[in-house]
């Protein structure tokens, strides 16, 4: 399955804004609140730290930071949908062929975006937590749509008007 258009964008995005000042100068505004962000240089070393397989406490200390900062900062909320991106890929990777792939992809950051700027950070493994319920959002939307699709259905196909089961057993 090729790359979504949606997280190819985002990822080319991220290779320009990672490095910007702007990111800069947030991820030092950043460190100010949250002193464990002041170890890296530039928003794109936080991401690839919380990336690093093998530190799952470390990088779930980085992420919390960064998550408790994004609630009042889109630059810190942007860099955290960065940091979640391989987890959302997953998600979608999991409805490949049962919805559209750009809707889907939409859907997934929207909702990681929601989660991002409105999560409560404290306890253990927040990334965890969050793709959690980015995926149990996701599969309400799916049930709800496919009830709906079958209420669709059945409305739209024909009564038959003879006689009913019961009534064809009684006939017996």
């Amino acid at each position: 399955m090729p790359p979504s258009f949606l997280f190819v964008t985002l990822d080319d995005e991220w290779r320009h804004l990672a490095t910007s000042g702007a990111m800069r100068r947030g991820l030092a505004a950043w460190a100010d609140t949250e002193p464990v962000l002041a170890a890296f240089a530039t928003p794109a070393e936080l991401v690839e730290e919380i990336h690093h397989r093998g530190r799952p406490a470390a990088s779930d200390l980085l992420l919390r930071a960064l998550v408790r900062v994004a609630r009042s900062d889109p630059l810190a909320a942007r860099c955290a949908l960065q940091a979640l991106a391989p987890g959302l890929r997953a998600i979608g990777r999991a409805y490949s062929g049962l919805d559209d792939p750009e809707e889907l992809d939409a859907r997934l950051v929207a909702a990681a975006w929601e989660e991002i700027c409105r999560r409560a950070s404290d306890g253990p493994w927040l990334a965890s937590r969050v793709l959690r319920a980015v995926a149990r959002r996701l599969a309400g939307e799916r049930r709800a749509e496919v009830r709906s699709q079958l209420a669709e259905k059945v409305a739209t196909e024909p009564v038959d008007q003879g006689r009913s089961s019961a009534e064809e057993v009684l006939g017996l």
